[in-house]
């Protein structure tokens, strides 16, 4: 998930005195630490999530909404120069079931989404997270460098896929008073498999269902390496977060 940003974009033509100058005296902004970058992470991604109450004792399972009634974002951020980015995945089936009080996984979950209708930079989402707006001509290039053969390469690797190995129902309620479970799973990008556990809050209002988590990974898990050009680059970390909407249905 590489991307070139558009800020401090060098003059023509290009000299090592011209990238010096452009680093240190036009004013691109210093490479962040990590605790700067991790309150870049936006979350919670929407406003609607129900309010808090006892989720369902009978077992049930949800389908998920995909579209606009979910949000499934990837963050990547920037190096020196550049744009930090924010990639939606909008095309996807998704499931997730819930069996309290069973010898099995108190959860089991699924997301399969195509890369190649990826969302890149929404301007309601940037600006939610404080973000400076990216241009359309800049967003149709991101997008083209990020699907492209030495990216995510779509034409070869056309899913990211989530798939749960394990779950369990937390005993305490999250901070904001909702249903926590303990989600272990697999998540593929770029054909790649990658290990990950996930706290995740639930909430059921009707027949509505919906479900949030964050996680970080890097790029690196997913054999991807960050886009870097000249004074342009990515860092390798990468956050993950959901928070979708679906429909409660009886097993």
């Amino acid at each position: 998930m590489t991307v070139r940003g558009s800020r401090c974009a060098p003059p023509a033509p290009l000299t090592w005195l011209a990238l010096l100058a452009l680093v240190v005296g036009t004013g691109c902004p210093p490479t962040r630490t990590d605790a700067e970058r991790e309150a870049l992470v936006l979350f919670p991604l929407r406003d609607d999530f129900p309010p808090p109450a006892a989720l369902p004792g009978a077992p049930f399972d949800a389908t998920l909404d995909d579209g606009a009634a979910s949000t499934v974002v990837v963050q990547t951020f920037r190096g020196t120069a550049g744009h930090d980015h924010m990639v939606q995945l909008v095309t996807f089936d998704g499931r997730f079931a819930v069996r309290p009080g069973g010898a099995g996984p108190a959860c089991t979950a699924s997301l399969d989404a195509a890369v190649d209708d990826l969302v890149v930079d929404d301007d309601a989402l940037r600006e939610r997270a404080g973000f400076e707006p990216v241009s359309a001509g800049d967003r149709d290039m991101i997008r083209e460098h990020m699907l492209a053969e030495g990216q995510l390469d779509v034409a070869r690797f056309p899913r990211v896929t989530l798939r749960t190995t394990g779950c369990r129902a937390l005993s305490g309620l999250s901070s904001a008073g909702y249903a926590q479970f303990e989600v272990d799973g697999v998540l593929q990008v770029h054909g790649q498999d990658h290990a990950v556990t996930v706290p995740v809050e639930v909430a059921v209002a009707g027949d509505r269902f919906a479900a949030r988590a964050k996680f970080a990974a890097a790029h690196a898990d997913f054999g991807l390496e960050p886009y870097r050009l000249l004074v342009y680059e990515n860092l390798a970390p990468l956050s993950f977060a959901l928070d979708v909407r679906g429909r409660v249905t009886a097993p």
